[in-house]
This record gives C-alpha cells, sequence and structure tokens, in this order.
C-alpha cells in the first residue's frame, strides 16, 4: 500500500518535471530532487518488504505445526512503531 503511494508520488514530480522542461515555472532541480527522494523510498519499502516475506517464510518454517498467524505475528517491529 505504501508502495503504490510513493509510486503515485513519483509519477506526479515526473509530470511536473515533463512541464518544467516544457518552459513553464517550476523548478526543475527541486523536481529532480524530489523524484530522487521519491526512488530511494521506493527502494527502501522494497527492500524492507523483501526482507520481511524472507522473515516470514523463516519463522513459518520454524514453526511448522502452528497456525500461520502465529509465524506473522513473529515478524520485527520497527522502533517506534505499533
Amino acid at each position: 500500500m505504501l508502495r503504490l503511494g510513493v509510486e503515485g508520488k513519483a509519477a506526479g514530480w515526473r509530470t511536473l518535471r515533463a512541464l518544467a522542461d516544457a518552459g513553464s515555472r517550476l523548478d526543475r532541480d527541486r523536481l529532480d530532487e524530489l523524484m530522487a527522494r521519491a526512488r530511494e523510498q521506493a527502494d527502501l519499502l522494497e527492500e524492507l518488504r523483501a526482507g520481511a516475506a524472507v522473515h516470514l517464510i523463516e519463522a513459518s518454517q520454524a514453526l511448522p505445526d502452528q497456525p500461520r498467524d502465529v509465524a506473522a505475528r513473529s515478524l520485527p517491529r520497527r522502533p517506534g512503531r505499533r
């Protein structure tokens, strides 16, 4: 869900950047920064998604006799998150 939001935001920045190239008064450098930031956010979300998937698979294999929701609850929490 978060990835979709980041991708949508990046698409908006790309659209505005194309308008900036067409001669509008939009700040090209700022839009480039925002596009780079969106790429970094998407990369981080992908890294977190992949890590969570690996952890979930490992947890479910370590607890073969447990219901699947037990393995899902074993995912590590990030500091400051509930």
